[in-house]
């Protein structure tokens, strides 16, 4: 591996190559996750071995790709080198060969395994019969060959709510619950304080056990439980003028005067947030996000902490209490306006009546938290709503 600078985002990349014989590489950002890299590789090695012409030639002799990726590590990838050049029965000899060892090497006595018939303890292996002597979890001592031995299985999850396809990942026998929610949260961006994991009804609680610590049965079938955590008005955070009532969900501004912003009570710091706001009366209103420092007395988008969406005038506001990009058309009473702020991409975007109206800002600084929550209002009596949690539109 080697890293290189990246012209897209002038940061960098970790790039990794692998048998430049056959030409396939795959660039990995920074903040990849142990998995994501592993199915990467795995990628990397099917398509190699498709462009190489070896592909069939490697299933006649029953190598998964787990066994390819292990035959990879131990000897630097030189084994695909020299197929990819050898003639058909060089293949053969290099092929029989490794396939004796590689699986056996890598499974040790006293590991513990998947099987076809539950958990297991590796005894040994036994060379004679090219077999795994295996005791069962209830007991039974079984002679399994290399293909009924995994370190690594497939774990299938479902979600209780929503109509998005069930996840399908492989883990190792070893890895924690922890460490399923934060695979999870890589490939759906789910909060990992916000997941629920249950087997057969019953929710799994521990996150540092394993499944098999926590005795969930094979195959592994899990379902899981999105918790949404809402926040509130922050009645230590907004302006004079601001009353809050319906347990700091609504704000009205009590006198006309200056704008006034009100901040929510949680600081934002990571993945994707989504909230509404519905608009009680007013169109003197701007939505957005700020840093805590913002002035309360003040809209929190004039200046260079806030980022809004003004109802008024129909215009983004940042840095500036009278100009903004035209953005999404106007909107007032009885209107309700999403927020969607996603900190790993470092973009705002807006919804109005649940209806998409795009990225309205792109900026380093929304990668950066905390960031709050804001609402801006002008004139008296204006009163809106926080609607959170709430969910995101499709």
């Amino acid at each position: 591996a080697e890293y290189r600078g990246c012209s897209f985002c002038s940061g960098w990349q970790r790039v990794l190559l692998f048998n430049q014989a056959c030409g396939p590489h795959i660039r990995l950002m920074p903040n990849e996750t142990s998995s994501s890299l592993v199915q990467n590789f795995e990628t990397l090695i099917r398509l190699s071995a498709e462009r190489s012409g070896i592909s069939s030639f490697l299933e006649q002799f029953n190598w998964n790709v787990e066994r390819a990726m292990a035959a990879y590590m131990q000897d630097g990838g030189m084994l695909f080198s020299r197929l990819v050049h050898a003639d058909k029965d060089q293949r053969s000899n290099m092929i029989s060969q490794k396939s004796s060892t590689t699986r056996f090497e890598n499974i040790k006595s006293g590991s513990v395994v998947v099987t076809p018939y539950g958990y297991g303890t590796v005894l040994r292996f036994r060379e004679s019969t090219k077999t795994f002597e295996v005791k069962l979890a209830w007991g039974t001592v079984a002679f399994l060959n290399d293909h009924s031995v995994h370190e690594r299985d497939w774990v299938q999850i479902k979600l209780l709510t929503g109509n998005r396809p069930a996840l399908r990942f492989k883990i190792g026998i070893n890895d924690t619950l922890y460490q399923i929610k934060s695979i999870i949260h890589e490939m759906r961006d789910i909060p990992i304080d916000q997941q629920t994991l249950v087997s057969q009804l019953r929710e799994l609680k521990d996150d540092n056990l394993t499944l098999r610590q926590l005795k969930v049965p094979l195959p592994w079938n899990l379902l899981l439980v999105v918790s949404q955590t809402g926040f509130h008005w922050n009645p230590r955070k907004c302006g004079s003028h601001l009353v809050l009532c319906d347990k700091n969900m609504t704000v009205t501004k009590s006198s006309a005067s200056d704008f006034e912003t009100a901040l929510g009570d949680k600081p934002l710091t990571r993945g994707r947030i989504y909230w509404e706001v519905r608009i009680n009366k007013g169109s003197q209103i701007k939505i957005g996000v700020s840093r805590e420092g913002v002035d309360l007395g003040k809209a929190f988008c004039d200046s260079i902490h806030g980022w809004g969406y003004y109802g008024e005038a129909g215009q983004l506001r940042h840095k500036s209490n009278s100009e903004g990009k035209v953005y999404g058309g106007r909107y007032g009473t009885n209107d309700v306006i999403g927020v969607l702020l996603d900190m790993e991409a470092g973009t705002l975007s807006f919804y109005k009546n649940r209806d998409a109206l795009g990225v309205a800002f792109e900026d380093a600084e929304l990668r950066k938290g905390p960031l709050f929550a804001a609402v801006a209002c002008l004139n008296a009596n204006d009163s809106y709503t926080l609607i959170s949690p709430a969910r995101i539109p499709s």
